[in-house]
């Protein structure tokens, strides 16, 4: 399985966990901890789990690349949270063009860090890709001016750390295996998910609602799916640069979903024009 398919269900699992955080954030935002939690202990790792075991993959570790991952792991729930309470006050579309951020971050930091490069093809998808998110969402930008600013500010943490992140998951991916890293890494993310979470537990009759619950759940498999897909692709392409710079087309889906899933017409013609624009930037991107 190339890396361009992997991206691809990334896209499309990520469009929904957009909706669905969105919904969620707006409804049960005083459980953010207590979904988190259930989200990584419940559906996350187990599904890592389940791929590591079947990817007969070497599971010895160093002591060192441990400490590294129990270190630097402790940044995913910080993201996962800060997100879902940025999304109360921050819609979808807004979303999305502050998430421009993070393929521009990881593509310094990579560069920098990694010494990653893109060529000259790569380079030209790249930038229409971005410009293709910008483009969609100038008019809700301009739109929603007065969003909460606690909202953003919580948005452009979340997105910045994300940046970062997805360098540091390519960088343990050089040091150590996939199903290596779904064990460790993926364990380490749920151990710190669950300790901030801990406190919440007694809010778990919530499950009990099945107008909670069903939402919850679609929630944490299309994260959990999306996560798994991204990582895969970051092993495969072997460059942070490129899968970031992919990945920002989700911001033209999720405007575009959101045109048929929430009935927001508005803008039609720079909905389609971006789209057509990150369509031929994914297509450059992925025959370079």
């Amino acid at each position: 399985m190339t890396w361009q398919i992997l991206m691809t269900s990334y896209l499309i699992l990520g469009t929904a966990a957009f909706l669905l955080r969105r919904h969620l954030a707006t409804t049960l935002e005083k459980h953010n901890r207590l979904i988190n939690g259930f989200f990584f202990l419940a559906i996350l790792y187990p599904l890592g789990l389940i791929v590591a075991l079947s990817s007969n993959s070497n599971f010895a570790i160093s002591w060192q690349n441990l400490l590294i991952l129990l270190i630097g792991s402790g940044v995913f729930p910080v993201i996962n949270l800060l997100a879902f309470r940025a999304s109360k006050d921050v819609d979808a579309g807004l979303y999305t063009i502050l998430n421009n951020l993070t393929p521009i971050i990881t593509i310094v930091t990579a560069s920098i860090l990694l010494n990653e490069t893109l060529n000259n093809q790569q380079q030209l998808g790249a930038i229409i890709v971005i410009a293709s998110t910008f483009f969609i969402a100038s008019p809700r930008l301009r739109r929603h001016s007065n969003s909460s600013s606690n909202g953003l500010t919580f948005a452009v943490i979340s997105v910045s750390l994300l940046g970062l992140a997805i360098v540091y998951e390519r960088w343990m991916l050089t040091r150590i295996d996939f199903g290596t890293y779904l064990v460790y890494g993926w364990g380490a993310q749920t151990l710190w998910m669950t300790i901030v979470a801990w406190p919440e537990r007694h809010n778990l009759k919530i499950l009990k609602d099945r107008s909670k619950l069903v939402p919850i759940l679609w929630y944490g498999i299309t994260n959990a799916f999306k996560g798994l897909c991204f990582v895969g692709a970051l092993k495969l392409s072997g460059n942070a640069s490129l899968v970031g710079a992919t990945a920002s087309f989700m911001a033209v889906l999720v405007v575009m979903s959101a045109y048929f899933v929430l009935k927001e017409k508005e803008w039609l013609w720079f909905k389609i024009g971006a789209a057509t624009m990150g369509t031929v930037g994914l297509i450059i991107l992925s025959l370079a």
